[in-house]
């Protein structure tokens, strides 16, 4: 980020902000998931559970190319 605001390279600076706040967000759901997991135990029927009540992937969007 540093180079790109020396450079004033202001479409850098707005992709690495962007870029940023996604990994931010997939770490929190991740984290989300793992305390979901690490409660449910051997029990992965809660898991699944709370993954059709809180779908990762939002409606409209594709994790497949």
């Amino acid at each position: 980020m540093d180079l790109a605001i020396e450079q004033k390279d202001h479409i850098g600076q707005d992709f690495l902000r962007w870029f940023v706040a996604e990994q931010l967000e997939e770490v929190s759901t991740m984290d989300t998931l793992l305390a979901v997991v690490d409660r449910a135990g051997s029990n992965m029927l809660w898991v699944e559970d709370f993954l059709a009540r809180n779908p990762i992937v939002e409606e409209g969007h594709s994790t497949e190319e």
